[in-house]
């Protein structure tokens, strides 16, 4: 089951894949022998259909009647010219994951992380979230709030055919945990945009319900909750945004999702384009004004402030129309002001402009070829040539970890020290922890970016996405840190759901049967699997979650330990580093490896030899030194107890470039870019596992080395 949806085979395929099992097991296997035997192991039908008027697109009750057209329709029409779309109960899909997938025991970890005073480290730590728990039973234990999202996604190049979902991830799981439980509550499909007021009702009305009452689910098989879930944060693009909250596209007078800027037609190239020029400040939206402007525009059937009418999301319960919409940092900024402001130093059409470098990309392509980065970067550093193809993770980790080494001494003086505002002030945003003392510092430098963008690029660059900063950091401090709820998590979902289909018929009905057929596997292996020979279930891991086992792997403590062990004499110097920090003697013998999980994170020593293009040998101790790991050893103590520990060598770095002098006023340092002055490589120090912590992205330029430090070990792509 698990190879035939993952691998993309066709029904006949899987037919003929069925005919050739059922000649090589014997007569009396339980296996399928056919598509209907084999598709009745699956549930039946998970999904409802929601029509909706062809003309006006209102939602059609069971009678399949227009109100507004009074017009009747027959289903078989309906279907014939695809109007309907696809709804998935929330409800089901809850339950599927809290008590069939059994990760409901982990909703309680909001309870159990570690927590900083005065910091944000997680989205409960967030203005808007707090406030939440006290208006609301979502302070209740195993109560739900959920981050959703929609956005459009094309599905063929050969025609407009594109596919709408709802996307919802539950925020009281563990990180991790909630980026790998997307749940689709719908799907709209078709060559038109969606009409929000009717294809989010379904899931608004199921919220409401979910919201008074909650649904029950049993908890280790023994205890029945009930759960109350409520929507209380949207992130998506701009131009979705706005149509959620019917106003005007940024493009418009009042398009501002957040303030009452009105902006300004201004000429640009053979046109004109809307900007938002910086300098005097504009009031601030709020959800009472956001009902009143859409209650007073309904009135006078005009525009209020920028506010077309209701929104379909004033009827979800405790939903704030303005502040539960954020600023998503994957479009605004990443696919935002990081290519817009790269258009500007790199496109021909600038070149008569002070800030062109576009004659210097060949020298700034070999400094991204020295540019090392660890595993939990996907894609290493391409050339600018290819910046056209680029994807949003890969503007991401250029603004943050690479522009400031590789546009050192190429970007002229007064635009490379604007440039470190909004590589520094991204980073801290990005962090896992993050000081009130920060926020506030970086709401400044955010300020005098914008206020000096339109100083040094002019008005006509003034786009949205620059004017968006100003709002950034608002949208953190009320939900927590970018990781929380960027766009990345549904984004990389939609990417698998262009996967779940084949062929160009019923495209949304062969996405909505893979993802429940996927759901009853891992529902069904949590059963079997557990009594399955090794052989079987190795094998499938691999095929449900895409990655190939270790072969040789040995684990011990927290750690695993890949490859073969070499066994070795300590030197005086390693055994006394271990000693110390372990606090008794050990044998002079120790079993040493090359490669290392700690945690969820891959480390790889110096000496490793695929170091070459990846580079994890440079880790953060303690949150404060960086270190080089020689090896990892595992040590027998005097006791005869085993221990796990690292032998690294202490890195002497200063940090490299400084933010410009109005910032350094604030007396605040976030500058998380290191120049190496020398690796200690013939010092030994021995550290516990549990203390390597953040990774460091490597390059080295002629004879220097930079070291860049990752925002955070959350994140994968």
């Amino acid at each position: 089951m698990a190879f035939v949806l993952t691998s993309g085979i066709t029904q006949s395929s899987l037919e003929d894949l069925l005919k050739m099992l059922a000649i090589i097991l014997p007569a009396d296997s339980i296996l399928p022998q056919t598509k209907y035997l084999f598709n009745k192991h699956f549930s039946k039908k998970s999904f409802s259909l929601n029509f909706y008027c062809p003309t006006c697109y209102t939602l059609l009750g069971e009678q399949l009647t227009c109100d507004n057209c009074e017009e009747e329709f027959s289903r078989k029409k309906l279907c014939d010219d695809q109007s309907y779309f696809l709804s998935v109960s929330l409800e089901s899909q809850l339950r599927h994951v809290v008590e069939r997938m059994q990760i409901g025991k982990h909703l309680d970890y909001r309870n159990n992380r570690d927590t900083q005073p005065n910091s944000v480290c997680d989205i409960y730590d967030g203005k808007m979230y707090r406030d939440l728990l006290h208006s609301t039973n979502l302070s209740n234990d195993y109560a739900m709030s959920l981050c959703f999202n929609s956005d459009g996604v094309p599905v063929f190049d050969s025609s407009s055919f594109s596919i709408w979902p709802i996307l919802s991830t539950i925020n009281e799981l563990p990180p991790l945990m909630r980026k790998k439980n997307v749940l689709l509550t719908g799907l709209w499909f078709g060559c038109t945009k969606p009409v929000f007021a009717t294809f989010f009702k379904p899931l608004v009305d199921e919220i409401r319900d979910l919201s008074a009452n909650g649904f029950q689910w049993m908890l280790n098989s023994t205890t029945c909750i009930t759960s109350y879930v409520y929507c209380v944060l949207c992130s998506c693009d701009s131009v979705a945004r706005a149509v959620m909250q019917n106003i005007k596209q940024f493009n418009g007078e009042f398009g501002c999702n957040w303030c009452l800027h009105p902006g300004e037609r201004v000429d640009k190239g053979r046109g004109t384009v809307q900007v938002y020029p910086a300098g005097q400040s504009h009031e601030l939206r709020t959800h009472d004004t956001m009902i009143q402007d859409a209650r007073l525009a309904h009135q006078l059937k005009t525009i209020v402030s920028g506010v077309k009418g209701p929104s379909i999301f004033m009827l979800l319960p405790n939903f704030d129309l303005v502040n539960g919409f954020v600023v998503d940092p994957m479009h605004a900024l990443d696919l935002g002001v990081v290519r817009q402001i790269c258009s500007l130093w790199f496109d021909s059409c600038h070149h008569a402009m002070p800030w062109y470098i576009g004659n210097s990309i060949p020298q700034i392509d070999k400094k991204m070829i020295c540019v090392h980065p660890p595993s939990n970067i996907t894609r290493c550093p391409r050339s600018l040539k290819t910046r056209a193809f680029w994807k949003a993770s890969e503007w991401k980790y250029f603004l943050i970890l690479y522009a400031p080494i590789v546009l050192k001494g190429i970007l002229p003086s007064k635009f490379y020290r604007h440039l470190l505002l909004l590589s520094n002030s991204a980073f801290v945003l990005l962090k896992e922890n993050i000081t009130q003392l920060e926020l506030f510092h970086v709401s400044q430098y955010f300020q005098v970016f914008v206020e000096d963008f339109e100083k040094l690029y002019g008005k006509p660059n003034m786009s949205f996405n620059v004017h968006l900063l100003l709002h950034i950091t608002e949208s953190v401090r009320n939900w927590g840190p970018f990781w929380c709820f960027s766009a990345y998590t549904f984004e990389n979902y939609n990417g698998c759901l262009l996967k779940m289909f084949h062929g160009t018929q019923s495209v949304p009905l062969q996405i909505v049967n893979s993802i429940t057929r996927l759901r009853d596997i891992d529902s069904l292996a949590l059963s079997t699997m557990p009594r399955a020979p090794d052989g079987v279930s190795k094998v499938f891991c691999e095929l449900l979650d895409g990655v190939c086992d270790v072969k040789k792997f040995c684990r011990w403590q927290d750690v695993v330990y890949f490859g073969v062990g070499k066994i070795i004499s300590l030197s005086l110097y390693e055994k006394s580093a271990i000693e110390l920090i372990l606090r008794k003697s050990v044998s002079e013998n120790a079993e040493v490896y090359q490669r290392a999980l700690i945690g969820d994170q891959v480390y790889n020593s110096a000496n490793y030899s695929l170091n070459k293009i990846r580079n994890n040998s440079f880790s953060m101790v303690n949150n404060m030194q960086p270190v080089q790991i020689k090896c990892f050893v595992k040590v027998t103590c005097e006791d005869g107890v085993e221990e796990a520990v690292c032998l690294v060598a202490p890195v002497l770095s200063e940090p490299a470039p400084s933010i410009s002098s109005k910032c350094q006023k604030s007396g605040s340092s976030i500058c998380h870019i290191l120049s190496v002055l020398d690796i200690h490589s013939n010092q030994v120090n021995a550290v516990k596992p549990s203390s390597v912590s953040s990774k460091y992205v490597v390059t080295q330029i002629e004879d220097s080395l930079f070291l860049s430090l990752l925002p955070n070990n959350i994140e994968r792509h």
